[in-house]
């Protein structure tokens, strides 16, 4: 019986082997253009590779949705591959993807939209490669694509470098920031200096990246108040009174 269980897993492999790659490839579920020498494709696999050389299409947000062609397609999103040679990324373009759990991002990259991040909500950290010299309002860590009800991310951290556009972009938007250098490796972080968060003032904590000497900080949200056992008395005049 042993035997012929392992005559068995041996034909099984020796079978896979000799499949073509392309038989175990994830199928092509959608395609298109989103750029004069751009093209797009999305997988069985939930992966939305980019394609090309060039900027991408800017797209609009119009009665509350996004126009991307890609947008009907949302929720079998889980990851977003943009390669090598893509120059920027449009605004909304990847906006409202909320089932997007990784992105890659390519080197030649420069420009990233206006709001072309909005309301992945999945998307728990994103890594800006060094070129990016641009990025648009919006375009990170916000849950919503519709401005009236764009919160932050819980938990949303930007990797970038310390001396760069994602860092300023951090510190103007009070996203979670870290220097690139300690992405997998967080000793290279000094923690230089805290402002510890009160009930009317949010705190930060200030850090140096060891490897470039790039410095930032991130924001503590406020402290709640503490009223210990005190009994709150109504006055005649309505006002709340703590005795």
């Amino acid at each position: 019986m042993k035997k012929r269980l392992l005559s068995a897993v041996l034909a099984l492999v020796l079978v896979l082997t000799l499949l073509p790659f392309d038989a175990l490839a994830a199928d092509e579920v959608a395609s298109g253009t989103c750029g004069d020498n751009l093209t797009w494709t999305l997988d069985s696999d939930g992966v939305l590779t980019i394609s090309g050389s060039g900027a991408m299409e800017d797209y609009k947000l119009l009665l509350f949705l996004v126009r991307t062609p890609w947008y009907s397609n949302r929720s079998n999103i889980k990851t977003i591959r943009v390669e090598n040679g893509i120059t920027a990324i449009g605004d909304y373009a990847f906006a409202g993807l909320n089932a997007v759990e990784s992105v890659f991002l390519p080197e030649s990259l420069l420009k990233i939209g206006a709001s072309a991040f909005a309301g992945t909500s999945s998307l728990k950290a994103i890594v800006v490669p060094d070129a990016v010299d641009s990025i648009g309002t919006k375009a990170f860590g916000y849950s919503s694509v519709l401005p009236s009800l764009s919160g932050k991310i819980s938990g949303f951290v930007l990797y970038g470098l310390a001396t760069g556009s994602a860092k300023t972009y951090a510190q103007e938007n009070e996203v979670t920031f870290y220097c690139t250098h300690g992405e997998t490796d967080s000793s290279v972080y000094q923690k230089t200096g805290e402002t510890p968060a009160t009930c009317t003032e949010k705190g930060a904590v200030e850090y140096i990246c060891s490897i470039c000497g790039g410095a930032w900080s991130n924001t503590t949200p406020l402290v709640a108040h503490e009223y210990g056992e005190g009994v709150v008395n109504e006055s005649k005049s309505n006002d709340a009174e703590i005795v």
